[in-house]
C-alpha cells in the first residue's frame, strides 16, 4: 500500500504541474486571442473609413467633370459664332473660363495623385492623410464654384448687352 500510495503521489505531482502549465497555456491563448479579435475590429474600422474615403473621393472626381462639362457649356455659349470684334468683358469672360478650365484640370490630376497614394501607402494612416487633402479639395472647389458664379453672372450682363 506504501509503495502504491508513494506512487499515486509522484502521479499527483505529475499531474498537477501538467495541469498548470495548460492553465498557463490557456491563459496565454486567451490573451492572444483577445487581441487577434481588437486588431481585426480595428482593420475593419479602417476598412469603413478606406471605403468611405473612397466615396468621397468619387465624389469629388463627379463635382470635378459636372463642374468641366458646365464650363464646356459656358464656353460654347461665349463663342456666339460672330465674327464681329469682341468685347473687353467678353475677352475677360474667356480668360476666366480658361483659368478656371485649368484649375479644374489641377484638381483632377491631384485627386488622381491623392487616389494613387491611397492605395500605395500601407504604413501612413491614410484616413487623416485622406481629411486633409479632402478639406484641401473642396476650399478649391468652393473657389471654382465661386468664380463660375461670378462668370456665369457676368455672362448674363454680357448676354444682355447682345
Amino acid at each position: 500500500m506504501q509503495n502504491w500510495e508513494s506512487r499515486f503521489a509522484e502521479q499527483a505531482k505529475v499531474v498537477k504541474v501538467a495541469v498548470d502549465k495548460a492553465l498557463e497555456l490557456d491563459r496565454e491563448y486567451t490573451s492572444i486571442d483577445e487581441r487577434v479579435q481588437a486588431v481585426k475590429e480595428e482593420r475593419h474600422q479602417l476598412l469603413r473609413k478606406k471605403d468611405a474615403a473612397e466615396n468621397s473621393m468619387q465624389l469629388i472626381h463627379e463635382q470635378q467633370e459636372l463642374l468641366s462639362n458646365l464650363l464646356g457649356h459656358l464656353e460654347n455659349e461665349l463663342d456666339l459664332g460672330s465674327t464681329a470684334k469682341k468685347s473687353r468683358s467678353a475677352v475677360r469672360l474667356e480668360e476666366r473660363v480658361m483659368g478656371l478650365g485649368q484649375q479644374l484640370d489641377e484638381l483632377t490630376r491631384q485627386a488622381r495623385t491623392l487616389a494613387d497614394q491611397i492605395n500605395h501607402q500601407g504604413s501612413c494612416d491614410p484616413v487623416a492623410q485622406m481629411a486633409h487633402l479632402l478639406e484641401a479639395h473642396q476650399s478649391n472647389l468652393d473657389a471654382v464654384q465661386e468664380r463660375l458664379d461670378a462668370t456665369e453672372k457676368k455672362l448674363r450682363m454680357v448676354e444682355a448687352f447682345v
